[in-house]
Protein backbone atom coordinates (compact mmCIF):
# COMPACT_ATOMS: atom_id res chain seq x y z
CA UNK A 1 0.00 0.00 0.00
CA UNK A 2 1.22 3.51 -0.85
CA UNK A 3 -0.04 6.66 0.86
CA UNK A 4 0.75 10.06 -0.68
CA UNK A 5 0.48 13.32 1.24
CA UNK A 6 -2.30 15.52 -0.08
CA UNK A 7 0.15 18.41 -0.48
CA UNK A 8 1.88 16.60 -3.35
CA UNK A 9 0.82 17.83 -6.84
CA UNK A 10 -2.25 16.19 -8.40
CA UNK A 11 -0.29 15.29 -11.54
CA UNK A 12 2.23 13.46 -9.38
CA UNK A 13 -0.51 11.39 -7.76
CA UNK A 14 -1.97 10.56 -11.18
CA UNK A 15 1.50 9.70 -12.54
CA UNK A 16 1.96 7.13 -9.78
CA UNK A 17 -1.61 5.82 -9.68
CA UNK A 18 -1.72 5.23 -13.44
CA UNK A 19 1.71 3.59 -13.59
CA UNK A 20 2.01 -0.12 -14.27
CA UNK A 21 4.51 -0.27 -11.40
CA UNK A 22 1.66 0.09 -8.91
CA UNK A 23 -1.01 -1.94 -10.70
CA UNK A 24 -2.96 -3.98 -8.16
CA UNK A 25 -1.76 -1.92 -5.18
CA UNK A 26 -3.96 0.27 -3.00
CA UNK A 27 -2.97 3.94 -3.36
CA UNK A 28 -4.52 6.75 -1.35
CA UNK A 29 -3.99 10.45 -0.84
CA UNK A 30 -4.55 12.09 2.55
CA UNK A 31 -3.04 14.61 4.94
CA UNK A 32 0.02 13.06 6.59
CA UNK A 33 1.47 14.45 9.85
CA UNK A 34 4.96 13.46 8.68
CA UNK A 35 6.45 12.27 5.34
CA UNK A 36 5.37 12.79 1.74
CA UNK A 37 5.09 9.07 0.98
CA UNK A 38 4.41 6.16 3.32
CA UNK A 39 4.92 2.53 2.30
CA UNK A 40 2.72 0.08 4.22
CA UNK A 41 2.94 -3.70 4.30
CA UNK A 42 0.29 -6.29 5.13
CA UNK A 43 0.79 -8.26 8.33
CA UNK A 44 -0.35 -11.85 7.88
CA UNK A 45 -2.04 -13.49 4.92
CA UNK A 46 -5.71 -13.09 5.84
CA UNK A 47 -7.80 -10.53 4.01
CA UNK A 48 -8.72 -8.81 7.27
CA UNK A 49 -5.11 -8.46 8.42
CA UNK A 50 -4.04 -4.80 8.68
CA UNK A 51 -1.34 -2.87 6.86
CA UNK A 52 1.55 -1.53 8.95
CA UNK A 53 3.35 1.71 8.03
CA UNK A 54 7.00 0.71 7.63
CA UNK A 55 8.80 3.26 5.42
CA UNK A 56 8.36 7.02 5.65
CA UNK A 57 9.83 9.12 2.82
CA UNK A 58 10.39 12.87 2.95
CA UNK A 59 10.68 14.03 -0.67
CA UNK A 60 12.70 17.12 -1.61
CA UNK A 61 13.65 18.61 -4.97
CA UNK A 62 17.05 20.29 -4.95
CA UNK A 63 15.70 23.86 -4.82
CA UNK A 64 13.43 23.03 -1.90
CA UNK A 65 16.11 21.01 -0.11
CA UNK A 66 18.76 23.73 -0.17
CA UNK A 67 16.31 26.41 0.94
CA UNK A 68 14.95 24.26 3.75
CA UNK A 69 18.48 23.42 5.00
CA UNK A 70 19.23 27.14 5.30
CA UNK A 71 15.94 27.69 7.17
CA UNK A 72 16.54 24.55 9.31
CA UNK A 73 13.11 23.36 8.19
CA UNK A 74 14.22 20.02 6.77
CA UNK A 75 16.15 19.23 9.97
CA UNK A 76 12.92 19.51 11.97
CA UNK A 77 11.00 17.49 9.39
CA UNK A 78 13.55 14.67 9.41
CA UNK A 79 13.69 14.55 13.20
CA UNK A 80 9.90 14.18 13.34
CA UNK A 81 10.06 11.58 10.57
CA UNK A 82 12.67 9.58 12.47
CA UNK A 83 10.55 9.71 15.61
CA UNK A 84 7.52 8.42 13.72
CA UNK A 85 9.52 5.65 11.99
CA UNK A 86 11.97 4.42 14.67
CA UNK A 87 14.51 1.78 13.75
CA UNK A 88 13.79 0.06 17.07
CA UNK A 89 10.47 -1.02 15.55
CA UNK A 90 12.06 -2.16 12.30
CA UNK A 91 10.89 0.98 10.48
CA UNK A 92 12.80 3.15 8.01
CA UNK A 93 13.00 6.95 7.66
CA UNK A 94 14.16 8.10 4.21
CA UNK A 95 15.09 11.38 2.55
CA UNK A 96 14.46 11.28 -1.20
CA UNK A 97 16.40 13.96 -3.10
CA UNK A 98 14.96 14.49 -6.57
CA UNK A 99 16.30 16.25 -9.65
CA UNK A 100 19.61 16.99 -11.36
CA UNK A 101 22.56 19.13 -10.44
CA UNK A 102 25.97 19.85 -11.96
CA UNK A 103 29.19 21.49 -10.82
CA UNK A 104 29.46 25.10 -11.96
CA UNK A 105 33.15 25.87 -11.45
CA UNK A 106 36.59 24.50 -12.23
CA UNK A 107 37.85 24.73 -8.65
CA UNK A 108 40.71 22.24 -8.22
CA UNK A 109 39.32 21.08 -4.87
CA UNK A 110 36.23 19.15 -5.97
CA UNK A 111 34.47 19.64 -2.63
CA UNK A 112 34.67 23.43 -2.97
CA UNK A 113 33.03 23.55 -6.40
CA UNK A 114 29.64 25.22 -6.44
CA UNK A 115 26.63 23.39 -7.77
CA UNK A 116 23.83 24.36 -10.11
CA UNK A 117 20.46 22.65 -9.98
CA UNK A 118 17.99 22.14 -12.79
CA UNK A 119 15.15 24.66 -12.79
CA UNK A 120 12.82 24.02 -15.72
CA UNK A 121 14.89 23.67 -18.89
CA UNK A 122 18.03 25.34 -17.49
CA UNK A 123 20.28 25.26 -14.44
CA UNK A 124 20.34 27.77 -11.59
CA UNK A 125 23.33 28.77 -9.47
CA UNK A 126 22.82 27.91 -5.81
CA UNK A 127 25.85 29.27 -3.98
CA UNK A 128 26.24 25.90 -2.28
CA UNK A 129 29.41 23.86 -2.58
CA UNK A 130 29.61 20.15 -3.30
CA UNK A 131 31.14 19.65 0.14
CA UNK A 132 28.34 21.48 1.97
CA UNK A 133 25.66 19.41 0.30
CA UNK A 134 27.56 16.14 0.71
CA UNK A 135 28.22 16.96 4.36
CA UNK A 136 24.53 17.46 5.10
CA UNK A 137 23.54 14.21 3.38
CA UNK A 138 26.28 12.31 5.24
CA UNK A 139 25.03 13.77 8.52
CA UNK A 140 21.56 12.44 7.68
CA UNK A 141 23.02 9.00 7.04
CA UNK A 142 24.96 9.10 10.31
CA UNK A 143 21.76 9.82 12.19
CA UNK A 144 20.01 6.84 10.66
CA UNK A 145 18.13 8.57 7.82
CA UNK A 146 18.40 6.61 4.57
CA UNK A 147 19.27 9.03 1.75
CA UNK A 148 17.88 8.16 -1.69
CA UNK A 149 18.68 9.94 -4.96
CA UNK A 150 16.49 10.17 -8.07
CA UNK A 151 17.58 12.28 -11.04
CA UNK A 152 14.83 11.56 -13.57
CA UNK A 153 11.43 12.74 -12.28
CA UNK A 154 9.63 10.50 -14.78
CA UNK A 155 11.01 7.46 -12.97
CA UNK A 156 9.33 8.34 -9.65
CA UNK A 157 6.60 5.60 -9.76
CA UNK A 158 9.13 2.88 -10.62
CA UNK A 159 11.64 4.14 -8.08
CA UNK A 160 9.05 4.12 -5.27
CA UNK A 161 8.09 0.58 -6.28
CA UNK A 162 11.76 -0.43 -6.13
CA UNK A 163 11.99 1.01 -2.61
CA UNK A 164 8.80 -0.87 -1.66
CA UNK A 165 10.18 -4.18 -2.91
CA UNK A 166 13.57 -3.55 -1.33
CA UNK A 167 12.19 -3.14 2.18
CA UNK A 168 9.55 -5.85 1.79
CA UNK A 169 12.34 -8.40 2.16
CA UNK A 170 13.44 -7.12 5.56
CA UNK A 171 10.27 -5.69 7.11
CA UNK A 172 9.79 -5.96 10.81
CA UNK A 173 13.47 -6.54 11.65
CA UNK A 174 14.46 -4.06 14.33
CA UNK A 175 17.94 -2.52 14.22
CA UNK A 176 19.91 -0.26 16.52
CA UNK A 177 17.86 2.66 17.86
CA UNK A 178 19.03 6.25 17.50
CA UNK A 179 18.40 7.93 20.84
CA UNK A 180 18.78 11.55 21.75
CA UNK A 181 16.92 14.56 23.09
CA UNK A 182 15.96 15.77 19.58
CA UNK A 183 14.21 12.50 18.76
CA UNK A 184 12.49 12.39 22.16
CA UNK A 185 11.35 15.98 21.65
CA UNK A 186 9.87 15.06 18.27
CA UNK A 187 8.16 11.94 19.70
CA UNK A 188 6.47 14.02 22.38
CA UNK A 189 5.69 16.87 19.97
CA UNK A 190 3.75 14.41 17.79
CA UNK A 191 1.30 13.69 20.64
CA UNK A 192 -1.95 15.65 20.00
CA UNK A 193 -2.28 18.66 22.31
CA UNK A 194 1.37 18.74 23.40
CA UNK A 195 3.29 20.95 20.98
CA UNK A 196 6.96 21.99 21.09
CA UNK A 197 6.83 24.05 24.33
CA UNK A 198 5.21 21.34 26.44
CA UNK A 199 7.42 18.72 24.80
CA UNK A 200 10.48 20.75 25.84
CA UNK A 201 9.24 20.81 29.45
CA UNK A 202 8.88 17.03 29.45
CA UNK A 203 12.37 16.51 27.99
CA UNK A 204 13.88 18.87 30.59
CA UNK A 205 12.08 17.08 33.42
CA UNK A 206 12.27 13.44 32.31
CA UNK A 207 15.57 13.49 30.32
CA UNK A 208 14.77 10.18 28.54
CA UNK A 209 11.70 8.38 27.24
CA UNK A 210 11.85 6.03 30.22
CA UNK A 211 12.17 9.03 32.53
CA UNK A 212 9.02 10.60 31.07
CA UNK A 213 7.18 7.29 31.41
CA UNK A 214 8.14 7.10 35.10
CA UNK A 215 6.89 10.61 35.91
CA UNK A 216 4.04 10.73 38.42
CA UNK A 217 0.54 11.67 37.27
CA UNK A 218 0.48 14.68 39.59
CA UNK A 219 3.73 16.05 38.16
CA UNK A 220 2.48 15.59 34.61
CA UNK A 221 -0.68 17.54 35.47
CA UNK A 222 1.41 20.31 37.05
CA UNK A 223 3.53 20.64 33.91
CA UNK A 224 0.91 20.14 31.20
CA UNK A 225 -2.58 20.37 32.59
CA UNK A 226 -5.05 17.45 32.96
CA UNK A 227 -5.98 16.95 29.29
CA UNK A 228 -2.42 17.04 27.92
CA UNK A 229 -1.13 14.85 30.79
CA UNK A 230 -3.78 12.24 29.97
CA UNK A 231 -2.79 12.38 26.27
CA UNK A 232 0.85 11.68 27.18
CA UNK A 233 -0.08 8.72 29.38
CA UNK A 234 -2.22 7.22 26.60
CA UNK A 235 0.35 7.84 23.85
CA UNK A 236 3.23 6.31 25.79
CA UNK A 237 1.05 3.42 27.00
CA UNK A 238 2.31 3.77 30.54
CA UNK A 239 0.98 1.19 33.03
CA UNK A 240 0.02 3.02 36.21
Amino acid sequence: MLTIDISQPDQEFMQIASSSAWAGFKIESRRLPVADFILSYKVGRKKADPHVDLVGIESKKWNDLLGSIAEKRVQRQLTRLQAAFPRADGKVACLLVRGEYEESSWEVNAMKRHIKVRSGSSYRETGWSVGEVAGFLLKCQDRGIKVLRLENENDLPYFLRWVYDHYARSRGKATSFFSGSEVLLAQLDCIPGIGPDRAALLVKEGKTLQGVQRMKDLRLVELLGPAAANAVVKALKVIR
